[in-house]
């Protein structure tokens, strides 16, 4: 069994030809990896977003490079960032819940200009609230190259296995 990757095609003149492959960029992909498991791209192919919420590792927040997985499956799941560049497609952000968030990654969305970055954590219990699977969903903001976490968004009616943020979908500006 080989690790995930994630294939990119474009459509220069109406038909489709590969434009590469992106594989984890985690050192080992562990085979819980769920890499690929949603994936969103910005209008201009510039960007893309790949959900991977098997990812176990204990980070927080948004990093520049994917940190050793350290089993830690309360935190699981990641999403990472990638910019298309004239050589290829490049990691731009190693992005996590800035909280233990199970399942975070399990759905992504970008913006029109790939600015705003929606991302989906269904089983989340949410800051301590003992209501497991209600779901959250984060919101990141991208500023020049760099990312960071603009707010967590949960259902103010929240109730058990209600998986809040398994599906989502960004406007045009974010």
């Amino acid at each position: 069994q080989g690790s995930p990757v994630v294939y990119a095609f474009e459509r220069p003149a109406r038909v489709w030809q590969a434009a590469g492959s992106l594989a984890s960029p985690l050192p080992a992909a562990p085979t819980e990896s769920q890499f690929g498991v949603s994936v969103a791209i910005s209008a201009d192919g510039s960007t893309l977003a790949v959900g991977d919420n098997g990812e176990a590792s204990g980070a927080t927040g948004v990093h520049s490079a994917p940190l050793v997985a350290d089993g830690a499956p309360e935190n699981g799941g990641a999403v990472f960032v990638f910019v298309r560049r004239a050589e290829g497609w490049a990691l731009q952000a190693y992005v996590k819940a800035s909280v233990p968030s199970a399942g975070f990654g399990v759905a992504v969305a970008l913006s029109w200009a790939g600015d705003a970055l929606a991302v989906g954590a269904s089983s989340d219990g949410g800051d301590g609230v003992a209501t497991a699977g209600t779901g959250a969903v984060y919101l990141f903001r991208r500023s020049a190259e760099t990312w960071s976490e603009e707010a967590v968004v949960r259902a103010s009616n929240a109730d058990v296995g209600d998986a809040f943020g398994a599906s989502l979908a960004l406007s045009h500006d974010g």
